[in-house]
């Protein structure tokens, strides 16, 4: 096995992502020589009526923005549900996504994606900066989950531009079963080395279903940015590594 390949070593790691984002990442892990184990720390639900009622101002913005993959499918459901699409209704706007998935998400449905931050400012403080440099918009339409970072929407405010947030689905915890009484098992055991936080609250959903910080904090904790990490501590989880760049890649990268 190459040195590319090898990062891992065997190590077993904790993912913490949704359901169905756990194939991509576990994929990413065997890849670089190590396995797998899922425990979801975030269940999504849809807001349809929020969705609605941002969708309703379209017409009057000149920038769209959706800052995750999760973002752009509920909102192409509910104008696929009532007989249109993203590309239709997109059309004229300049759309900008946070991260390469989401606009390669976005161009999947269609939709042209003129702004992207680089992978070195893959998030709002990237974008504002972004927009700075290449043109602000003249109002804003930000398709997000319903709680996230405010910096970008406080910078655009402050500049005079409208900024209109539409918080398109929310994140839950899932409820107790099978998959959590056996990871609490294998941690009693010493047998995860490694967990994955991706967000503040996935941090807080991971300690939930554990149910116990001190068992939480056995494997070494692995975060994807300053911000998740201060998150973590405060639940008393001690961080190990957090990535250079704010992705799984990085993430594994900072773990080896």
């Amino acid at each position: 096995m190459s040195a590319t390949t090898s990062w891992l070593n065997g190590q077993c790691v904790l993912v913490t992502r949704a359901t169905h984002q756990y194939p991509a990442l576990a994929q990413l892990i065997q890849q670089h020589g190590g396995t797998a184990l899922s425990l979801p720390c975030l269940s999504m639900e849809p807001l349809p009526q929020q969705i609605n009622e941002g969708l309703l101002l379209c017409q009057q913005v000149s920038d769209v923005l959706f800052t995750s993959g999760n973002a752009v499918a509920y909102v192409e459901q509910q104008l696929q549900e009532s007989g249109s699409s993203l590309a239709t209704t997109l059309q004229n706007k300049r759309v900008a996504a946070i991260g390469e998935k989401t606009a390669t998400l976005l161009q999947r449905c269609g939709v042209h994606v003129e702004v992207i931050p680089d992978k070195q400012q893959a998030s709002q403080h990237g974008l504002l900066q972004h927009y700075q440099q290449h043109g602000l918009p003249d109002s804003l339409l930000f398709f997000r989950a319903d709680e996230g970072n405010d910096a970008l929407q406080h910078g655009l405010m402050a500049a005079g531009i409208t900024v209109h947030l539409v918080k398109a689905y929310r994140t839950v915890c899932p409820a107790e079963d099978d998959t959590a009484r056996m990871v609490r098992t294998r941690l009693q055991q010493g047998s995860i080395d490694a967990v994955l936080l991706a967000s503040s609250k996935t941090a807080q959903h991971y300690v939930k279903r554990i149910g116990d910080v001190a068992l939480a904090d056995i494997p070494s904790i692995v975060v994807i940015s300053l911000q998740v990490a201060t998150a973590a501590e405060q639940l008393g989880l001690h961080i190990n590594a957090i990535a250079e760049t704010p992705n799984f890649p990085s993430m594994l990268k900072a773990l080896a």
